[in-house]
């Protein structure tokens, strides 16, 4: 919902529109695959900007970030 929403408002941004899961729990291979390669991307950006409705940053994101030293801004609480 929140993917649709950002593409409404700005038509330029480039976003991996996939499900993605936690590895561990993980059997579909497809989901696996979009998993993997969100972590690729992120593993190999310069800079990461994230979203979130609730209080907290993506822990996904959070972990590469501080994993890879990549510096990272969050928003939080989002609502639209």
């Amino acid at each position: 919902e929140f993917k649709q929403y950002v593409k409404t408002k700005n038509q330029n941004i480039k976003m991996i529109d996939k499900v993605s899961c936690h590895i561990g729990k993980c059997r579909d291979k497809d989901i696996l695959e979009h998993t993997l390669s969100e972590i690729y991307i992120l593993s190999n950006s310069k800079f990461i900007k994230t979203y979130s409705v609730y209080e907290w940053i993506s822990g996904f994101v959070c972990h590469i970030a501080k994993l890879y030293n990549i510096k990272y801004q969050g928003e939080t609480n989002l609502t639209f």
